[in-house]
């Protein structure tokens, strides 16, 4: 963890020096190492030809500034401004605040009621760059705590980082609930954005600890946020990222409100609940925020975010440490509780086994490689051992150890489900060691069923951290951490922290037990993952339900929509702070006949979704009741590519309808466009937002808004129909039935044949064509791609698509597969089409030595030949 810490210059001084330091000259500097205007105030006052951050003052102000970004402070007031490139104001007389409560601020500290005690400067280096600071004290020594903000710009970036300190000095301790580290809100302070119904706030989660919603607000009314948020103006195009960069102690909350006209209200409170006690002559500090600018689109800027957010934690993904692991794709055995038809905690032995070996023989080759276990296998939530009348011993192997070792044997990654933090109040552990354990928030008020163990007590962190190294030492290579976030749902605790310290205490604790090389799942909460997992489940669990198993209510509403809905508007955190999890994916249908069976074009819609998104692919039926059909589309996603692609509508729809993802890595690269229909669905551009109809309907995409040259030709393939689109430049538009469908890949038009796509994998060939290549000399297309064997219960035969362009005739094609495999009904088609033909090569593989226990698929290689 990195923090920006105001570290003072030596020998820098208070304000009012006129010598040439970082502070400047006086009110009348004209200084042309400083400037070239005489009131040092206007936008582009930069000499120096470059962007390198400085601090100069102006009469009772001090500037801190680049090109791209200016701070300017306010001695006199305690307050601060912040200005664009253009020179324009966007947050006007901002203070810093700091409050003895969250929620009942009984005292209040305001930097504008407290005079100035001195200001310094120093130089920057951290992890996201170089560049220049701002230190600025105020207080009464003895009276009330001191405050101390800090800023920091870099050279040549966009941003303004800023902490604020609450220095106590008063005799006695005091209690810490709220730091403001800007709060721009009556008495002039004022935040300005646009007229409000051009505004639209993208929230990072909105209810605290609960945060599984992720609502876009109108800017007619107010918007609250956890981590960040993402400011949009529809009208200007202008796009504004407030949010945290650490996440160590608070809960960082961004809350903005519309004001009078086009000054508005922006807070951001770092929030620490229980309120944090600072002794006589401590200190606490805030999390470090970032104000970003400058994104030309809302994704560059929330995307920009993202990587800053991993650059300054240091975050090492999954991927990066284990490039050959890639993102998982597997089960849950929970398949969505009992209360939705799924097994829930009903498991044991033998259904474990079926499932497996159903995965093994249908799915497992294809890139199925994840088999966890999840609740059910324990005694109690809290007894952490093998409950043996449902998982008996094997040997010297206790049951879930054995299952393990079987997944592994078989090529899968085997896992585990662990709610490590709580403990059922039937729990042997509560009786036997009371002393790990918290009490119950309020009393119990909540009517909490568990008990928490105490993360702040170190006895309790080591007993949680050998019962991880136990269940590690069976042999897992996944863990699913669940449940943690009812933990800060509790009090009594051995030491002052807030419910930040406390949550990071035990997700610390697990990955220190579970070590880099086990993958590391935990279900919320987003900012306190940051840097300890491997991935997050970001919303509440998916259900088999379209729109959801209560449409009526926006919280707990669990089904393919909403969840859909939530995750896509993070994808910007996936591959950046951790994988993106988006939860299970369903075909069968809901045990309560009140809510319509799935389709198999709704699943469809969603696992293409889930594709689009890149993260973790996970069924949550059981396995050994799926249709062949419904193999067949799982298999499609198969192996995951892991990149997530951008919904270009997400401030436009609820649900985006579009999804633009490039796939540069291909030998021939390409482009691939996500087009959904959701049925019911509601436009963000109107106030109120305006319903779209459960009915067919046209869904466009600009190239141009896709990243794609608006004026270049390109072969337009659909994956789901097998559709040869034509060629396309400009726009891709086509008419979608409802709850549907369409992936569209898009070739850059050559003047010779090329590949257009496969039915193989949703994503148009990557992952499964390792190579393609052009022989100009021989007129040959050769490709090497996986020789995947369908099997009975699915079968699976390859269906190619290419175009040889007028001049070229398709003249005959070869298959060359290795030893132990046939290549069965091999079939061409010709099909006329502006320019030249697609061509169609169909054909299925089989196995002819039978699969061994753990065999993957081997390669083939097919050739086109033209005249």
């Amino acid at each position: 963890m990195v923090f920006v810490l105001p570290v003072l210059a030596a020998g820098v001084g208070c304000g009012g020096d006129d010598d040439d330091d970082d502070h400047g000259e006086a009110a009348s500097d004209d200084d042309a190492e400083d400037d070239d205007t005489a009131d040092d105030d206007a936008p582009d006052d930069d000499s120096s030809g470059g962007d390198e951050a400085r601090v100069y003052r102006v009469g009772d102000d001090i500037v801190l500034r680049n090109r791209q970004v200016m701070v300017r402070y306010h001695l006199s007031t305690g307050r601060f401004d912040i200005r664009g490139a253009d020179g324009e104001t966007v947050v006007e007389n901002a203070e810093t605040r700091a409050q003895s409560n969250v929620l009942l601020p009984i005292k209040v500290w305001r930097s504008s009621e407290k005079p100035l005690i001195d200001w310094s400067t120093d130089d920057v280096v951290n992890n996201l760059g170089r560049g220049k600071a701002l230190e600025v004290l105020r207080g009464e020594p003895g009276e009330t705590p001191d405050l101390a903000q800090r800023f920091e710009v870099l050279d040549d970036d966009s941003i303004v980082l800023t902490s604020a300190r609450v220095l106590n000095d008063t005799g006695e301790q005091v209690n810490v609930g709220s730091i403001y580290t800007m709060y721009a809100d009556g008495d002039g302070g004022a935040f300005y954005f646009g007229a409000p119904e051009d505004i639209r706030v993208l929230s990072n989660g909105a209810l605290n600890y609960l945060e599984f919603i992720t609502p876009i607000f109108a800017g007619i009314g107010p918007a609250h946020s956890n981590w960040s948020a993402l400011v949009h103006n529809r009208a200007t195009g202008g796009n504004l990222v407030v949010g945290s960069l650490s996440n160590a102690i608070a809960q960082s909350i961004m809350y903005y409100a519309p004001g009078d006209g086009v000054r508005h209200v922006l807070h951001v409170d770092c929030q620490y609940d229980p309120s944090k006690h600072v002794a006589d002559g401590g200190e606490l500090a805030s999390e470090v925020t970032m104000f970003d600018l400058q994104g030309d689109t809302p994704f560059d800027a929330l995307e920009a975010y993202a990587d800053r957010i991993k650059t300054w934690n240091e975050i090492v993904l999954w991927n990066e440490r284990h490039p050959d692991k890639g993102v998982p794709a597997g089960w849950n055995s929970w398949s969505g509780s009992k209360y939705s038809g799924g097994y829930g905690t009903g498991i044991d032995e033998d259904i474990i086994v079926a499932n497996m070996d159903f995965a093994d023989d249908q799915l497992r080759r294809w890139g199925f490689d994840l088999f966890p276990i999840d609740d059910g296998w324990e005694v109690h939530i809290g007894d952490w051992q093998v409950n043996k009348s449902r998982f008996p011993d094997h040997g010297e192997m206790n049951g879930i150890e054995w299952l393990l070792r079987r997944a592994k044997d078989r090529g899968f990654r085997p896992g585990l489900w662990i709610e490590a933090t709580l403990a059922d109040k039937d729990a042997q552990i509560l009786v036997d060691h009371p002393e790990y354990f918290a009490d119950p928030l309020w009393g119990g008020l909540l009517d909490q069923d568990e008990r928490a163990l105490d993360l702040t007590d170190p006895v309790a962190l080591a007993y949680l951290k050998d019962m991880i190294a136990t269940v590690k030492s069976w042999g897992i290579e996944w863990l699913k951490f669940d449940f943690g976030y009812r933990a800060v749902l509790s009090q009594g605790w051995h030491e002052n922290a807030t419910r930040g310290e406390f949550y990071r205490n035990g997700t610390q604790a697990i990955r220190e037990a579970v070590g880099d090389d086990v993958f590391f799942l935990n279900v919320a909460i987003v900012g306190w993952n940051y840097g300890l997992v491997d991935a997050v489940r970001l919303t509440l669990d998916t259900m088999p339900a379209w729109d959801g198993e209560n449409p009526s209510d926006p919280f707990g509403n669990q089904g393919l929509k909403p969840m859909y809905r939530d995750v896509a508007r993070r994808y910007y955190l996936h591959n950046r702070t951790f994988i993106n999890h988006p939860d299970l994916i369903f075909f069968r249908a809901h045990i309560d006949e009140s809510i319509s069976p799935l389709s198999l074009n709704e699943s469809a819609a969603f696992a293409t979704a889930v594709a689009m998104q890149g993260g973790i692919v996970k069924l949550g039926d059981k396995l050994v009741d799926l249709s062949g059909d419904a193999v067949d589309v799982v298999r499609r996603l198969l192996p995951v590519h892991g990149e997530a692609g951008r919904p270009l509508d997400m401030l436009e729809r609820e649900f985006p309808e579009v999804w633009s993802l490039p796939i540069p890595e291909f030998d021939e690269p390409y482009h691939i466009l996500g087009l959904f229909n959701w049925g019911m669905n509601r436009d963000l551009t109107t106030l109120p937002y305006a319903p779209l109809a459960d009915a067919e309907r046209t869904v466009s995409v600009s190239l141009d808004e896709a990243g794609l040259d608006p004026d270049a030709d390109y072969h337009a393939y659909e994956f789901w129909t097998e559709s040869y689109l034509g060629t396309v430049s400009g726009e891709v538009s086509m008419n979608i039935p409802a709850r549907h469908a369409r992936v569209v890949a898009l070739r850059e038009k050559l003047d010779r044949p090329q590949f257009l796509g496969t039915n193989r994998h949703v994503l148009g060939g990557v992952e499964v064509i390792d190579e393609i290549a052009w022989d100009a000399e021989a007129k040959t297309l050769t490709g090497t791609q996986e020789a995947s064997v369908g099997t009975e219960h699915a079968p699976f035969a390859f269906h190619l698509a290419f175009f040889a362009p007028d001049g070229y005739e398709f003249d005959d094609v070869a298959i060359d597969a290795p030893n132990g495999l046939a290549i069965l009904d091999l079939d061409t088609d010709e099909e006329p089409a502006d320019g030249g033909a697609v061509v169609h090569v169909a054909f299925t593989v089989e196995d002819l030595d039978g699969e061994e226990i753990g065999d993957t698929f081997e390669d083939l290689t097919w050739t086109l030949s033209f005249q």
